[in-house]
């Protein structure tokens, strides 16, 4: 969208010199990610020997800086007096790139208006998508603050998610459709509420000679949470279930809280975590509904989970980043003792920390991921990319090659956080990292052995891309984590960060190119 200005002067002023000019103090080509913020200033010099009461034309996201030291909102000069015209650019409220003005008028005359000359008029480029820096072709809104577009694609959930030993129950009175106000867009709102203890399967063990037991533990929450699966919505298909070979997802959120006490990132560390995950239907539901019974499929993760946005914060880090990260793994054998081979990019690399951004979680921002399946005769590729307000933060690059001269399967995976390449390791410290690779596999599989990480990596995000992607969003409270895999990392301590709420705005699909 480009808001510009159509200048119409008196006819006069149409082959003299401009009345007052602009002579730019800042830079005036900037580039607005996200939320941010920047000033610009101009000096307004009148040349007219007349004196002049000017105003400036409004413009959507920016304002007008009218403190000491700046020019008034209705300003008057006089032959060759000058003023500084400060203009504050607000990215959470731009409608778009700009690419012309600022324009001031005459008061009472829209007739005659003058702006800068084209080279130092204000060129605003805002990024606030994917779709920003990437070509999106179509856009599918799945959600848009409304109840009735929601309803279509997502189930709010009725029960839990076992396996992370997590501290709530998920119900439907903890989820609300908030209308649009002066302050926010319309919203549906999930809340984390803390309760007197009950008993819950969200805290218990599954079975794992039968999943669908799982023992009883004490919960302190109840919390809200939705998912597309049911409603047969698959993030990577289209509505004939046609595969999206290169697409993106993006949905817009915020987190608030009860407790003024708490600082964003305590309440993270006190347990609070919100998540945007996908998930296969290859594998077991993500959720256990209450009063339904539970059919078992394949196991976590032997097909790929994908995290689009976790925010967590187990204490290791000052500050919470922004972090998205896979799952992935493949049947080892099914015994009682060691049933999966599993492993973590992402959530749990606490040396590749420091390198993701700083969540400001409080204010509105977009989380993306895009995908994109390349295939040739030899060749398979996937590129897996996450974005904050419309910039790649990360991205992860899976590769199945024919080698040439002995037909054999090459696989490979490249890493890349905030533009620097990172090695792809065997991060997990526990005996189930079992490929030829790792050299420390401790289990009796009943499967050859993977040659390298890039080999699970690419058949477990194989199973769910064939399969489809449903989407989860959900606000937990507490849980161990991967402490459960490998119990040398500890999880979140019980949760004890009063009330928080999830604020989801929109969700938007998207295809990218032809």
């Amino acid at each position: 969208m480009l808001w510009a200005f159509l200048s119409i002067s008196i006819a006069m002023a149409a082959t003299a010199s401009p009345l007052w000019t602009f002579e730019p103090i800042t830079d005036t080509n900037l580039t607005i990610i996200g939320n941010s913020k920047q000033i610009v200033k101009y000096t307004v010099t009148n040349h007219s020997k007349r004196t002049h009461t000017l105003i400036m034309t409004p413009i959507p996201g920016i304002s007008q800086i009218t403190s000491t030291g700046y020019c008034a909102n209705v300003f008057t000069l006089g032959y060759k007096q000058s003023c500084i015209l400060g203009l504050y650019v607000d990215g959470m409220k731009l409608k778009g790139n700009i690419v012309s003005g600022p324009q001031v008028c005459q008061r009472n005359n829209s007739h005659q208006c003058y702006q800068p000359s084209a080279e130092n008029s204000l060129n605003i480029k805002n990024i606030q998508s994917l779709c920003d820096t990437n070509l999106c072709t179509e856009k599918l809104s799945v959600f848009s603050g409304e109840k009735s577009t929601f309803d279509n694609y997502f189930t709010i959930v009725n029960g839990y998610h076992v396996g992370t030993q997590e501290y709530q129950e998920y119900l439907p009175q903890n989820v609300a459709f908030i209308p649009k106000n002066m302050e926010s867009p319309a919203y549906i709102k999930l809340s984390a509420i803390p309760s007197a203890d009950f008993p819950c399967i969200g805290r218990g063990y599954v079975d794992p000679n039968n999943r669908a037991i799982v023992s009883t533990g004490t919960c302190t929450y109840t919390s809200g949470a939705f998912y597309s699966y049911r409603k047969g919505f698959y993030v990577n298909k289209d509505s004939q279930g046609k595969t999206i070979h290169h697409g993106g997802i993006e949905i817009r959120l915020r987190i608030d809280k009860d407790d003024p006490n708490l600082t964003m990132d305590q309440l993270y560390q006190k347990g609070a975590w919100p998540a945007v995950w996908m998930m296969s239907p290859y594998i077991d539901d993500t959720f256990r509904f209450n009063s339904e019974p539970f059919i078992p499929k394949n196991l976590w993760p032997s097909a790929m989970e994908i995290d689009i946005l976790e925010l967590i914060n187990g204490g290791w880090t000052a500050t919470t980043p922004i972090i998205g990260s896979i799952h992935y793994g493949y049947l080892a054998n099914e015994t009682a003792t060691s049933w999966n081979y599993i492993n973590n990019i992402g959530d749990y690399d606490r040396q590749i920390v420091p390198l993701y951004p700083v969540a400001d979680s409080s204010n509105w921002h977009n989380y993306g991921f895009t995908w994109e399946r390349k295939e040739g005769t030899s060749v398979t590729s996937y590129i897996l990319s996450w974005y904050y307000d419309g910039i790649k933060y990360t991205s992860l690059t899976i590769t199945r090659k024919k080698s040439e001269t002995t037909g054999n399967m090459i696989f490979s995976a490249e890493r890349e956080v905030n533009g620097e390449q990172q090695l792809i390791w065997c991060t997990s410290s526990s005996p189930r990292c079992c490929t030829v690779e790792s050299n420390r596999c401790n289990l009796a599989l009943n499967v050859p052995m993977p040659l390298t990480e890039a080999e699970v990596m690419f058949d477990s995000l194989t199973n769910g891309f064939n399969n489809g992607y449903y989407l989860n969003v959900n606000l937990a409270a507490g849980g161990e984590g991967i402490g459960v895999y490998d119990p040398s990392i500890p999880g979140f301590p019980p949760p004890s960060f009063g009330r928080a709420n999830m604020q989801i705005s929109h969700i938007n699909r998207f295809v990218i190119g032809y």
